[in-house]
C-alpha cells in the first residue's frame, strides 16, 4: 500500500509539473504556442510508441526467459525514433507545429525511458521507474522552462537545449542500467519486427482514438478552441495517472495469471481496480467543476460555459469506460493482441468520420462526445469478447 501511495504521489507530482509547463508556455508565449504544444505532445507520444516497437510489452512477457536482445532493442528504439522525427520535421508546417518543432527530438530519450520502465517493473523497482518517468522527465522540463523564462531566455531553442543536455546525461545511465538488467541473447530482426507489430499498431490506434481530435480541432477551428479543449483534456487525463499507478503494481501478477490462464484471479484484480477508479473519477469530477475557472485563469485563457460541458462529457466517458474493466491490459499482454487490434481498428474507422462531423458542426463539444463514445466502445467490445470467449466477466460489479 505504501508503494502504491508513493507511486501515486510521483504521478501527481509529474502531472502538476506537466500542468505547470503548460501554464508557463501559455502565460509567456501565448495561446497559440500552448495550442501547438498540445499537438507536439500528441506527436511525441505517437513517436515514442512507434520507436519503442512493442519492446516494453515483450520485456514484460519474456523477462524471466532471458531471451531479450538488448543491443537490437536499443538500436531499434533509436533508429525508429530518428526516422519518425525526420518525417515530422518534413511535415511540421502542415501539422501546425512550426513554432514548436524543437520539442519533437525528445522522442529519442522518452523511447529509451519506456524500454527501461519494463525492466524496472519486472524487477520490482517500480519506485525507481517512477522517479525517472514521472519525476525527472516532467519535472526537468518544467524547471528548464522556469529557469530560462526567469533569466530572460524566452526562446524555445534555449529552453530545450538545456533540457536535452540533461536528458543526454540521464540517458547514458539509463542505457547502462538496461544492459545490467536484461539478457544478452541475439535475436533476428525479422522476428523482432513481427513480435512488435501488433502491439505497436494497437498502441498507435489507441493514441489516435485518444488524441486525433486535437488535429481535427486545429483544422476546423482556431487555436483558442484547441487550447481550451486541450486544457480540459489534460485535466481529465490525470485520472490515467492514478490508474497507471495501480496497474503498475498489479502488472507482474496480471502477466503471471494470463500465462497460467488463472481467470478467477484476473477477475478479482479487475473488480477491485475498476471500483477504485470509478470512485476516484467521481471525486475528481466534483473537484474539477469547482476549480475549473481558476485553472483557466492561471493559463490566461478565457473560460466559457462550453468548457464546463466539454469537461463533464469527457469525465463521463472515462467513468463509463472504466466500468468495463481492464480488457485492454489483458489483451496487450496475452495472445489476444490481434483481437485487440481488430476491435480498435473497427472503432477507429467509425471514429474518423464521427469526429470530423461532430467537430465541424458542434465544435469542441462535438469532439468531447465523439471521444467519449469511442473510448467506451473499445472497452465494451473487449468486455463482450472476454465474457463470451474466455468466460471472464470484467464488469465492475461482476
Amino acid at each position: 500500500m505504501k508503494k502504491s501511495l508513493f507511486l501515486l504521489l510521483m504521478k501527481i507530482f509529474g502531472a502538476f509539473s506537466t500542468l505547470a509547463t503548460g501554464m508557463l508556455i501559455s502565460r509567456n508565449f501565448g495561446e497559440e504556442y500552448f495550442a501547438e504544444y498540445s499537438l507536439v505532445v500528441t506527436l511525441i507520444a505517437l513517436g515514442v510508441l512507434f520507436s519503442n516497437w512493442g519492446t516494453s510489452n515483450f520485456v514484460v512477457q519474456n523477462f524471466k526467459r532471458d531471451n531479450i536482445d538488448i543491443r537490437l532493442t536499443l538500436l531499434v528504439n533509436i533508429i525508429f525514433a530518428i526516422v519518425f522525427i525526420i518525417i515530422v520535421l518534413f511535415f511540421k508546417n502542415w501539422l501546425g507545429i512550426e513554432n514548436f518543432f524543437i520539442a519533437i527530438f525528445s522522442i529519442i530519450f522518452y523511447s529509451l525511458f519506456l524500454t527501461k520502465s519494463a525492466f524496472l517493473i519486472m524487477t520490482g523497482k517500480q519506485i525507481k521507474n517512477s522517479l525517472i518517468n514521472d519525476f525527472l522527465k516532467n519535472f526537468l522540463l518544467m524547471i528548464s522552462f522556469f529557469i530560462c523564462v526567469n533569466i530572460g531566455f524566452n526562446s524555445l531553442n534555449k529552453i530545450y537545449a538545456l533540457y536535452y543536455s540533461i536528458l543526454i546525461l540521464i540517458s547514458y545511465f539509463v542505457i547502462k542500467d538496461i544492459y545490467s538488467l536484461g539478457g544478452q541473447k541475439r535475436q533476428d530482426f525479422k522476428v523482432f519486427f513481427v513480435q512488435g507489430f501488433y502491439i505497436t499498431v494497437s498502441s498507435i490506434i489507441i493514441l489516435l482514438l485518444a488524441q486525433l481530435d486535437r488535429f481535427v480541432i486545429n483544422y476546423f477551428l482556431d487555436k483558442n478552441s484547441l487550447a481550451r479543449y486541450f486544457l480540459s483534456y489534460t485535466l481529465v487525463s490525470l485520472i490515467s495517472l492514478f490508474s497507471q499507478s495501480l496497474i503498475v503494481i498489479y502488472l507482474p501478477k496480471v502477466s503471471e495469471y494470463i500465462g497460467n490462464d488463472n481467470f478467477e484471479s484476473l477477475r478479482y484484480i479487475n473488480k477491485n481496480y475498476s471500483r477504485i477508479i470509478i470512485v476516484f473519477t467521481l471525486f475528481q469530477t466534483i473537484i474539477y467543476n469547482i476549480i475549473l475557472k481558476y485553472i483557466f485563469l492561471l493559463y490566461k485563457i478565457e473560460l466559457y460555459l462550453n468548457d464546463y460541458i466539454v469537461l463533464n462529457i469527457l469525465m463521463l466517458g472515462v467513468l463509463i469506460s472504466n466500468m468495463f474493466g481492464i480488457g485492454m491490459t489483458i489483451a496487450a499482454y496475452s495472445e489476444d493482441k490481434l483481437t485487440l487490434v481488430k476491435i480498435q481498428l473497427i472503432v477507429l474507422l467509425v471514429y474518423l468520420p464521427l469526429v470530423v462531423l461532430t467537430v465541424k458542426y458542434y465544435g469542441i463539444i462535438g469532439a468531447a462526445i465523439s471521444f467519449s463514445i469511442c473510448q467506451i466502445a473499445v472497452k465494451y467490445l473487449l468486455y463482450l469478447f472476454y465474457r463470451k470467449k474466455r468466460k471472464l466477466n470484467l464488469f465492475f460489479i461482476g
